[in-house]
């Protein structure tokens, strides 16, 4: 892995810190959806390679066959990160959601 080419997209400032720490960001840019997309490419290289030195159970040997196994899980980007807006957003919908569930009852 050390002699793999790294393709990296920086972020820099309070980008990253937000980024980084809290999962935040300002806005929703091309770069940061670049960065996203570089990191899941990163872990699925760094599970291969754990698969390569006998330090991870390759997928391909598990009892379940690859035709019934769940390949939903290949596209859900647990990595992503959300706007400020996207957040706020997010905040309204599940208070109003609350606020139902208590209206209803009483």
């Amino acid at each position: 892995m050390e002699n793999m080419p790294e393709h990296r997209v920086p972020l820099t400032g309070i980008r990253a810190f937000l980024a980084k720490m809290f999962g935040i960001t300002v806005f929703n840019r091309k770069d940061e959806e670049l960065y996203v997309a570089d990191e899941e490419r990163k872990m699925k290289i760094d599970s291969m390679w754990a698969m390569i030195r006998g330090e991870e159970y390759p997928s391909r040997l598990f009892t379940i066959s690859e035709s019934e196994k769940n390949h939903k899980l290949d596209y859900l980007h647990y990595l992503r990160r959300y706007s400020i807006t996207s957040l706020i957003l997010l905040f309204f919908a599940f208070s109003f959601v609350g606020l139902q569930w208590i209206f209803s009852e009483s």
